[in-house]
C-alpha cells in the first residue's frame, strides 16, 4: 500500500490520499474513512487507531498502522534532531 498525506507547520495532518493499494476491499480508500486522519496533530499519533470503529480490514489497519509509523519515523528523525 502507498498513501501520501501532509503536515501543515502546526503538525497536523492536512490531508491523506491512498494513492496504490491491492487489498480486495477496498473500504479503506473512501473519504469516510480518510478524513477520520485529517486535523489530527502529531502528539496524537499512537491514538490514531482509536479513531476507527468500523470492522477491522487488511486495508483500513494498513493505513492506521503507516501512518502511525510515519508520524513517529518524522518525529525521531526529522522533528527531534531540529533538522525541520
Amino acid at each position: 500500500m502507498e498513501f501520501v498525506f501532509g503536515l501543515n507547520n502546526d503538525r497536523v495532518i492536512a490531508d491523506i490520499y491512498v494513492q496504490r493499494a491491492r487489498e480486495r476491499d477496498q473500504s479503506f480508500k473512501k473519504r469516510a474513512f480518510l478524513d477520520l486522519f485529517g486535523g489530527r496533530s502529531i502528539e496524537e499519533k499512537m491514538t490514531l487507531d482509536q479513531l476507527y470503529t468500523g470492522p477491522p480490514t487488511p486495508g483500513a489497519e494498513a493505513v492506521m498502522r503507516g501512518l502511525t509509523k510515519a508520524l513517529v519515523s518524522y518525529e525521531v528523525l526529522v522533528q527531534d534532531s531540529g533538522t525541520e
